[in-house]
């Protein structure tokens, strides 16, 4: 009895203090089965599957409406079931099972709910209001007055709006809670969704998220902003929170002003800065808010890396744009891609993946998942950007430090190109998870035929300047269109060559790969552009880029036959490379059966004839193969190491 009344009274401790929830609903069960469903209009269903009429959960909107989270309640003003936008004057109610408040006395009782428009041009002007009455019947449901009402913004971007209202006048009562869409036509769709009843402690706050340079160069400074939201009832002045590496760094960090609901960004004041190259992991935890140590420990607590980085590299920032030739706005994304291409040549590396045209190249645009076009993704970090928004993210990205550098030696013979791809690294990781890849692109592409056709909403200038294309006619014909930045190959698939990178990385380590490409028939290799990426496989993030032309002028190089004589083979310890230079400078690159480059050695200005001797004492047993060239000559021969 003594051990059972002992644990009633920690679970009493323990719900005391957190906030007491009376009612919540995230959608996540995909139907709305606890709710009544209420069409009180003269809209008749039109679509297979789906009432376009009533209220229904729904995720295809997670991706598109900044702060979703997953499912949500929806309810249309507008719908295009197969194809045909069709307007809607919705009376839909939305009606909750009994919520109890008997128990609930004093201040502080509060609904909370987001809102917003499912739309990736903008939200829409959708109206609506929310009731709390203490009967569920409809004539009772429109005869209340609303505690919240509201049109929402025609906002540049699709936002949920999170909203807090004090509901302490319903203490006592049980209630229903009824979300009703109305009062408009034919815009488009109201979404409604992280719903709670409750009522919270005083001081109480979460973190969201951490933030901080990635990588950064030693004895750097470095703030780690903390997002934290405001889930208590007072408005957050000052936030407790810990970082620690191995070692406790506390702070108090004060004169915020976070108010209920509210997320704001609190910024440490012991910087993270290092001496030497190291890789940390940075456990942070949020203790007490406005000096009241923190009773709910939900959502404390967050983790965040840093590596530091021995020299400065630069940047090559990596946009993946989806486009298509039926896309009327796509012309937009076409003339960012080319100003970014002109303004940064060597930082800039630019994919235009096209969708469901003649140019798709199917495992790119599986790969990339874009929502909606014209849109892009930058680095695989930022994802279905608006294309206006392509200068300030290029100018957001490009100065961050990143821990590898890239270089590209390219030759072939035919129609088979040779990308040997070198990463040089300047951090450790004890366990990276890396990969290298590589996307052919191609310029200069023309076709004929309506398919070839671009469509072009700034036809006519109604939108405004859109280099050049509002002086074109809509659809632009297949004979004055090019297209560039292309993608036409992902060798190694669209998450790099497996097993590119070893997982053990130390400081100034150089990492060789090789990629062959075989050029389709008729393609102008003039016009193709190699992009080799680091891609990190815990985050999916493109971690440094290099595009390279295939070649700039004459196409593919026809090496000729370096006349080379390789020895002793079979070997066990060393090889002696014997050839006759001709003042140029020479690679010498051994590979494994795999293509992978395992051991790579130039030689400056080799006249006359050359000995070289390579240790291979270190490889294990097995055939490898030797490359001997130069600019104009190419020789590979098999080793056996035994």
């Amino acid at each position: 009895m003594i051990k059972k009344f002992i644990v009633l009274a920690l679970l009493s401790n323990a719900l005391a203090s957190q906030a007491q929830v009376f009612f919540s609903e995230d959608f996540e069960t995909g139907n709305l089965n606890a709710w009544t469903n209420v069409d009180d209009d003269a809209d008749a269903s039109n679509s297979p599957g789906i009432d376009f009429d009533l209220w229904y959960a729904s995720n295809q909107y997670a991706n598109l409406v900044a702060g979703s989270d997953g499912y949500a309640g929806v309810s249309h003003s507008q719908a295009a079931p197969a194809g045909t936008f069709l307007p809607y004057t919705p009376n839909n109610f939305l009606i909750s099972s009994a919520i109890n408040l008997s128990g609930v006395t004093g201040s502080g009782l509060r609904l909370t709910f987001d809102a917003g428009s499912g739309q990736l041009a903008g939200g829409h002007a959708e109206h609506y209001a929310v009731y709390l009455t203490t009967s569920n019947q409809m004539a009772d449901i429109t005869a209340a007055t609303p505690v919240f009402e509201e049109t929402l913004p025609t906002t540049s971007a699709s936002i949920m709006e999170s909203h807090s209202i004090d509901i302490s006048a319903y203490n006592g009562q049980t209630v229903y809670l009824t979300f009703r869409h109305f009062n408009c036509t034919n815009q488009f769709n109201l979404l409604i969704d992280n719903i709670s009843v409750e009522k919270p402690l005083n001081e109480n706050g979460s973190i969201e998220s951490a933030a901080i340079n990635r990588f950064s160069l030693t004895n750097t400074n470095n703030t780690l902003d903390i997002n934290v939201t405001n889930e208590g009832s007072s408005t957050i002045t000052s936030v407790t929170i810990d970082w620690n590496d191995g070692a406790a760094h506390s702070s108090t960090i004060t004169g915020l002003s976070i108010a209920p609901l509210a997320t704001g960004v609190a910024s440490h004041t012991i910087p993270v800065t290092y001496s030497t190259i190291v890789e940390k992991t940075l456990n942070i935890n949020l203790t007490h808010v406005n000096g009241v140590v923190e009773t709910d420990l939900t959502n404390n607590t967050t983790i965040a890396y840093i590596n530091t980085v021995s020299s400065h590299t630069v940047k090559t920032v990596v946009f993946e744009e989806g486009t298509g030739t039926w896309c009327q706005a796509c012309p937009g994304g076409t003339v960012m891609m080319d100003d970014l291409t002109q303004s940064y040549p060597n930082t800039f590396a630019g994919v235009t993946v096209h969708v469901n045209d003649p140019m798709e190249n199917l495992e790119h645009a599986q790969g990339s998942d874009f929502y909606a076009l014209p849109s892009f993704h930058a680095d695989r970090r930022l994802f279905d950007q608006p294309f206006s928004d392509g200068q300030s993210v290029y100018n957001a990205l490009a100065p961050l430090e990143v821990p590898v550098s890239i270089s590209t030696n390219i030759y072939g013979s035919g129609n088979n190109a040779v990308i040997e791809a070198t990463a040089t690294f300047s951090t450790i990781f004890a366990n990276a998870d890396l990969r290298l890849g590589l996307i052919i692109t191609e310029d200069g592409i023309t076709g004929t035929g309506a398919l070839y056709n671009q469509a072009n909403i700034y036809s006519g200038g109604a939108y405004g300047p859109m280099g050049g294309y509002e002086n074109l006619p809509d659809p632009v014909p297949a004979s004055q269109m090019v297209y560039d930045h292309v993608s036409r190959a992902l060798v190694g698939g669209y998450d790099g060559q497996m097993n590119s990178i070893p997982t053990t990385i130390t400081d100034g380590q150089v990492v060789n790969y090789t990629f062959n490409y075989t050029v389709p028939a008729g393609v102008d290799v003039t016009k193709l552009h190699a992009v080799v990426v680091v891609i990190d496989q815990t985050t999916g993030a493109i971690m440094q880029g290099k595009m390279s032309p295939i070649n700039l002028a004459t196409g593919i190089k026809e090496l000729k036959t370096l006349k080379t004589s390789i020895y002793p083979n079979p070997t066990t310890d060393k090889v002696t490379v014997n050839f006759i230079g001709e003042g140029k400078d020479y690679m010498i690159s051994i590979f494994d059966i795999t293509g992978k480059v395992i051991v790579r050695e130039t030689l400056t200005n080799q006249t006359g004839n050359v000995q070289h001797e390579i240790m291979v004492n270190q490889l294990q047993k097995g055939s490898y193969f030797i490359t001997v060239s130069n600019d104009v000559e190419s020789s590979t021969q098999k080793i056996i190491v035994q």
